[in-house]
């Protein structure tokens, strides 16, 4: 070029060749309504990064060579929803405040099955900052764990063994081949401790 000081991009667009600086306090700005950063390699795209103003000025992370959206971060929520598995690495952590609830799902496409977390202090499916585990199906809590490490099952425990739908706590030791059994009302033998077929000691329900 013979502009002193050049030679420059055209207007009109060009190709760099060389390294781009650009200043601290000059920003790098895109214009547009979907403004999009495209990573190729030759003339194909391979990555695109930007916002779409058409989604609500949504940031995103697109995958060409996969059709996807591998990461969508949402405009006023904050909510980030990422197309694959996610690894934290040591320790993950799931921030509220006393009142709030803290917790995570476990399903797919907005359909759960599971919600393991930790309650608020008051109002939610259990209180006082209760540990619990929530099961969608039948809207129950099945675990809850309280501050003060007290256990609450909402079915039967199967220890060393699986739980049975007429005891509502079983404990196996297979190594002795001893049990003990607490079974629901109305079973007649409510206690029970047995060594393989040999019953050693029942309470009955009159005592």
């Amino acid at each position: 070029s013979g502009i002193i000081g050049g030679p420059y991009l055209a207007l009109s667009g060009g190709t760099l060749t060389g390294t781009l600086n650009i200043s601290n306090n000059t920003p790098l700005i895109i214009n547009g309504v979907d403004p999009l950063i495209s990573f190729q390699n030759g003339a194909s795209n391979h990555w695109q990064v930007g916002f779409e103003n058409t989604q609500s000025d949504r940031f995103v992370f697109y995958d060409n060579n996969a059709s996807t959206y591998q990461l969508i971060l949402e405009s006023t929520s904050g909510n980030a929803t990422f197309a694959g598995n996610v690894s934290v690495n040591q320790y993950f952590i799931v921030a509220s405040t006393q009142a709030q609830y803290a917790y995570m799902d476990f399903g797919n496409n907005g359909t759960y099955g599971w919600q393991i977390g930790k309650g608020p202090s008051s109002g939610g499916v259990v209180g006082n900052e209760s540990f619990y585990l929530y099961n969608f199906a039948d809207t129950s809590v099945a675990l809850e764990v309280d501050t003060s490490n007290n256990a609450t099952f909402a079915g039967n425990v199967g220890v060393g063994f699986a739980a049975q739908s007429n005891i509502r706590t079983f404990v196996y030791d297979n190594s002795s081949n001893y049990s003990l059994a607490v079974q629901q009302d109305g079973s007649g033998v409510p206690f029970q401790v047995t060594s393989g077929s040999n019953v050693r000691l029942i309470v009955a329900n009159d005592g």
